[in-house]
């Protein structure tokens, strides 16, 4: 089996795509690439695979997640929104990138939806604590985040657009 069918088999489970969706203008192209990539690659080389009188049963399967992988995506980049169309009041939102002033050191993350948070480890989901924490913060603000593994400070250093 090729890197690319093991990639697509380790694929990320991504959310549904739910209706209204703000992707950033990075995050959207991101999917599309991803989405060119299954189309290109992927997809084909599985149906070769398939087309194996006595295949894996996993190609099956595989073939399967990979097409529904493409609706999704083709779905969501039909119907999303852009971040930079987004209304902003000054704060911390959706499609910002913070730098954050940590325990430890500083954090810089991007504020996305949870469809694209999964992209890189830059970008952190609107719904995690460290998300919700910064949320309508502006910078010099500390907030105090609530995690699964207990609370800390974060101090907002700088706040961009995407």
């Amino acid at each position: 089996m090729s890197a690319k069918m093991n990639a697509a088999r380790r694929g990320t489970r991504h959310p549904p795509a739910s209706p209204g969706v703000l992707l950033t203008r990075s995050g959207a192209q991101a999917l599309r690439h991803r989405l060119a990539a299954l189309r290109s690659d992927v997809l084909p080389e599985l149906q070769t695979a398939m087309a194996e009188r006595d295949r894996d049963r996993r190609v099956d399967l595989d073939h399967h997640r990979v097409c529904e992988e493409v609706a999704r995506l083709e779905e969501l980049l039909d119907t999303a929104g852009s971040t930079c169309h987004h209304r902003r009041d000054g704060g911390v939102g959706l499609g910002d990138l913070v730098t954050v002033a940590v325990s430890d050191g500083e954090l810089q993350v991007l504020v996305v939806t949870a469809e694209e948070a999964f992209l890189d480890e830059r970008r952190i989901s609107q719904d995690s604590p460290l998300a919700a924490a910064l949320a309508g913060a502006r910078v010099g603000d500390t907030v105090t985040v609530h995690a699964p593994s207990g609370t800390y400070p974060a101090r907002v250093l700088l706040l961009s657009r995407e």
